[in-house]
């Protein structure tokens, strides 16, 4: 079945409390950046702003938190991010997101994005765990100005390893894509049903139940030296470096045995980015 078809199917307790979350946050730029509007609605919450990095005073530091604790059917969730010019974000969550089995219906996601001139925004949320039978459709929109960067990761684990619970999902969707002046600079799709499709699976996770992505998008920097910083901090034969079309950036994608170890990789190739960017590596994120 497609994700369309999915939506079609009778879901219990339509419209009720937590199955349609909001979430907004605008940050803004005045001698260092602050959150200047946010909106969240179940099962979105925040924490204030907070200035973690020691090497970028001022940048705003931003936790969005599940008090509901899961992802279950039927849930539909809409977050836009926006960093105004001049400004600088990171944005995170508290924790992994856990999809869960689905009996009917499905799950997803939209992400919106848009960076303005001179901003460097960061998206990077803890893993995404595919309980069995999860089905979940992401859909990610970015729009970045010719000398904005906006850097975000995505990592899918394929079930609770610790349960050998390895790509027992039914169906799994990413769909990123990003514009500059409204162009289009690249667009990536990652579809995965374990169930259905072995040769998809060998190709999207490598036969290893774990993958991440990290796309730097960066119009106006050089995607060669931005390639070369990222391919040899990794030095991984699991893990592949390539300029993205139109030279819009770079992207990052390693596969793995654990969620820790595809994690490191991407903070490593992130780190190596970062520091050519603005000039300063991955901060300490406090999580506990």
């Amino acid at each position: 079945m497609t994700f369309e078809e999915f939506g079609d199917e009778t879901v219990v307790a339509p419209g009720s409390a937590g199955k349609s979350g909001v979430l907004r946050v605008v940050i803004g730029e005045n001698d260092g950046s602050y959150i200047a509007e946010d909106l969240a609605r179940v099962p979105f919450h925040l924490t204030r702003g907070m200035h973690n990095d020691p090497e970028l005073d001022g940048m705003v530091f931003v936790y969005v938190q599940n008090p509901t604790g899961a992802t279950v059917q039927g849930d539909r969730t809409t977050a836009e991010f926006v960093a105004r010019a001049g400004s600088e974000g990171h944005v995170t969550t508290q924790s992994a997101e856990k999809i869960h089995r689905m009996h009917t219906n499905h799950a997803s996601a939209e992400v919106g994005i848009r960076v303005e001139d001179d901003a460097y925004f960061e998206y990077v949320p803890d893993e995404t765990i595919l309980h069995g039978g999860a089905r979940f459709s992401r859909e990610t929109n970015l729009d970045v100005a010719p000398t904005g960067v906006a850097v975000v990761a995505e990592t899918v684990v394929a079930g609770r390893l610790a349960r050998d619970e390895e790509f027992d999902f039914e169906a799994y969707r990413s769909r990123l894509e990003c514009r500059s002046d409204g162009e289009l600079l690249f667009r990536d799709i990652t579809d995965a049903r374990p169930g259905t499709d072995d040769h998809r699976r060998t190709a999207v996770f490598d036969g290893a139940p774990v993958f991440g992505d990290l796309y730097v998008v960066a119009p106006d920097e050089d995607a060669d030296v931005l390639r070369d910083a990222a391919t040899e901090a990794v030095d991984d034969d699991r893990t592949g470096v390539t300029v993205l079309p139109n030279e819009a950036g770079v992207l990052v994608r390693a596969t793995g045995q654990t969620a820790d170890g595809v994690r490191d990789t991407i903070e490593t190739a992130w780190d190596a980015a970062r520091r050519e960017l603005v000039g300063a590596p991955v901060p300490r994120r406090r999580k506990y």
